[in-house]
């Protein structure tokens, strides 16, 4: 099935940014941060295990496509 909206999708990031892994859509800006601002914010992520689910993202709790108003995007 050929795509009806031939939309050009290509992404390309400026200079500053690097691609973390080949494909894998995560970038870096190096020094973009002060470095005791990073290891602040990953102590407090650290501190708290609870809080940590492997493999989650920035989505809310529960959330899957089409569950509910206000996250059904589609």
């Amino acid at each position: 099935m050929s795509n009806p909206f031939p939309i050009d999708r290509t992404f390309t990031p400026p200079a500053t940014f690097r691609e973390v892994k080949s494909n894998s859509f995560i970038y870096e800006r190096p020094n973009t941060l002060p470095a005791d601002w990073c290891e602040e914010m990953i102590r407090r992520f650290e501190a708290h295990p609870e809080q940590q689910n492997r493999g989650a993202s920035a989505r809310p709790r529960g959330w899957t496509p089409r569950s509910s108003a206000p996250w059904t995007w589609w």
